[in-house]
């Protein structure tokens, strides 16, 4: 025979219930948070692995046999970003990324959109 539970539900007061809403809000926003520095941090990681920084200069370090990209993620839009990264250009010096998986754009993207 079932037994009834001898933990009675008790309801949150509101103050609780507020504090509760507030905190999980909170802890979502660091979350998301923290995934986009994942993403920066690695596609910093694939920006050096890939060697970006022998032809374009960064601030005082780089090449300079590519354009400066500082501020690249504001001076032009993520479409371009993103066609540069897929399409190779044959007069272009610049090598074809499309080996790269579709994570590793998009990892790559966010960094550079952090320039």
């Amino acid at each position: 025979m079932l037994r009834p539970n001898p933990i009675r539900e008790e309801r949150l007061s509101r103050p609780c219930r507020r504090t509760f809403i507030l905190s999980l809000l909170v802890f979502s926003l660091l979350a998301v948070g923290a995934f986009a520095a994942d993403d920066r941090s690695e596609g910093e990681t694939i920006f050096l692995a890939l060697g970006c920084r022998g032809c374009h200069r960064l601030g005082e370090n780089g090449g300079s046999r590519g354009p400066a990209l500082d501020g690249v993620g504001t001076r032009l839009a993520e479409a371009r970003l993103r066609a540069l990264l897929i399409r190779h250009d044959p007069q272009a010096t610049m090598p074809s990324f499309s080996h790269l998986t579709e994570r590793e754009r998009e990892a790559l993207l966010a960094y550079l959109r952090t320039l």
